[in-house]
């Protein structure tokens, strides 16, 4: 856990009692790990909005670049290109 171990943990609670004392350390502990809780379900409520807007952005540029090959081959087919146009000759070489 964090590159810590077993002693050095043994290390930090002992402190943590001589500081705070016994009877707030279990307190303190809960509090704690409330905290830890609530971040770890912050952290998760954020990443869920994320993909929903990603995945949301994702589907609208898909609508969009299918409405545009829709346009696009609704537009070729009503207008000729170059080669289907029959050929012109200038009224000057007649």
């Amino acid at each position: 856990m964090f590159g810590i171990g077993p002693g050095e943990l043994a290390v930090i609670a002992g402190v943590a009692l001589l500081v705070v004392g016994p009877k707030k350390l279990p307190e303190l502990a809960r509090a704690f790990g409330k905290s830890i809780t609530e971040f770890k379900k912050g952290t998760h409520e954020v990443t869920e909005s994320v993909k929903r807007e990603l995945d949301a952005a994702e589907a609208a540029s898909r609508a969009d670049a299918a409405a545009q090959a829709g346009a696009a081959a609704q537009n070729s087919a009503a207008a000729p290109t170059k080669d289907q146009l029959p050929e012109v000759t200038p009224p000057e070489a007649r």
